[in-house]
C-alpha cells in the first residue's frame, strides 16, 4: 500500500520567506512560514522567493552571522531578509518570553483566533465550527450545522470518494453567493450575508456536488485530489452558468468539461498555485468570470 511507503510521509521542516511578508491570510499571519520538505524548498527559490530553514537560527548569535547569510545568498539588495532574520535572532536569543498577555483588541477574530488556541487542550474546536454556531443563531429557515454537516458527507462519498470539510464548504459559501469579502473572518458571517447564503443555500449545495461530480468524472478521489481548493473556481463556474446534472453527459458542452477539466489538472500540477493567497486567486479568478458571462 502507497501509506507503507517513505514518500508517503515525507520529511518537513519549518521555514520562513525571507523576501517578503505573508499574503493576506485567514489566521491574520504576518510572516510566511511554512512547513517544506528540503527540495521542495530549494525548488521554489527564486528571485521573489527564498526559503531560510528557522532551525539554522539557533546558530547564529549576532549581526555578522545574518550578514553573511544574506550576502551569501544574494539578499543583500532585498529589503525585507536582513530586518527579518535580525528580528527572529533578537527573538530566540535575547527577548525574555512570557506565557501570557493582556488583548485589549476587540476584534472578534482575534478573540476567536485567542480562544482557538487556547481550547486546544480541551474538547478541539476549529474556526469553522464557532462560524457555523454563528450561521446557526442567524439562520431562520434551516440548521445550518446540520445542512453543512451533510452536504461535506454527500460530497465525500461522490465517486472513489474525497476529503472535503467543512471550511471549504462555508467558503464556498462565501463565494458563491458573490459575498463582497471572501475572508474566514466572522465579520463576514453577519446576518446580512447569512441571509443571502441563506437564500442562495439551494443552488449553492447543488453546484458544490455537481462540481464533485465533475471532478470524479476526471478521475479525481481523495487520493489524487492534492489541493481541495481547486473544487472552488469549478464550482463557482458551474453556478453562475446555471448549469445542472445535464452538464456532466451533454455532447454540446463536451468541449467545455475538457477545457476545465485540462485547467483542473495543470493548476494541480503547477507548486504554489493553491498555497497561500487563495482569497486573492479567487477574487481574481471570479472578477474574471463575471467579466465573461
Amino acid at each position: 500500500m502507497w501509506v507503507t511507503t517513505d514518500s508517503a510521509f515525507p520529511v518537513k521542516r519549518l521555514y520562513l520567506n525571507l523576501t517578503g511578508k505573508a499574503e493576506e491570510n485567514d489566521l491574520g499571519m504576518e510572516y510566511d512560514f511554512r512547513f517544506l520538505t528540503r527540495e521542495r524548498a530549494e525548488s521554489e527559490e527564486d528571485h521573489s522567493t527564498h526559503w531560510f530553514p528557522v532551525s539554522k537560527i539557533l546558530h547564529m548569535d549576532g549581526g555578522i552571522d545574518i550578514f553573511k547569510y544574506v550576502q551569501l545568498h544574494q539578499l543583500t539588495a532585498d529589503e525585507f531578509a536582513y530586518s527579518m532574520l535580525d528580528d527572529l535572532r533578537r527573538l530566540v536569543h535575547e527577548k525574555t518570553l512570557i506565557n501570557f498577555y493582556e488583548e485589549d483588541s476587540e476584534d472578534l477574530d482575534k478573540v476567536l483566533n485567542i480562544f482557538i488556541r487556547v481550547n486546544s487542550g480541551g474538547v478541539s474546536l476549529s474556526h469553522s465550527d464557532l462560524l457555523l454556531s454563528i450561521a446557526t443563531a442567524q439562520w431562520t429557515e434551516v440548521e445550518a450545522r446540520e445542512v453543512v454537516h451533510n452536504l461535506v458527507d454527500e460530497m465525500n462519498q461522490t465517486g472513489k470518494q474525497f476529503s472535503f470539510n467543512k471550511d471549504l464548504v462555508l467558503k464556498a459559501a462565501l463565494l458563491l453567493a458573490d459575498i463582497e469579502s471572501i475572508a474566514f473572518k466572522v465579520t463576514n458571517f453577519n446576518v446580512e450575508n447569512m441571509n443571502v447564503i441563506q437564500d442562495r443555500w439551494g443552488g449553492i449545495a447543488d453546484s458544490l456536488k455537481l462540481a464533485v461530480r465533475l471532478l470524479a468524472v476526471f478521475g479525481l478521489s481523495a487520493r489524487t485530489l492534492t489541493a481541495n481548493s481547486v473544487l472552488l473556481p469549478v464550482a463557482y463556474y458551474l453556478h453562475h452558468r446555471k448549469l445542472g446534472k445535464q452538464y456532466l453527459l451533454s455532447t454540446g458542452d463536451m468541449s467545455d468539461r475538457e477545457l476545465i477539466r485540462t485547467w483542473t489538472i495543470r493548476s494541480l500540477l503547477k507548486s504554489g498555485i493553491w498555497g497561500s493567497g487563495l482569497d486573492a486567486l479567487l477574487r481574481n479568478l471570479q472578477d474574471h468570470y463575471q467579466g465573461t458571462w
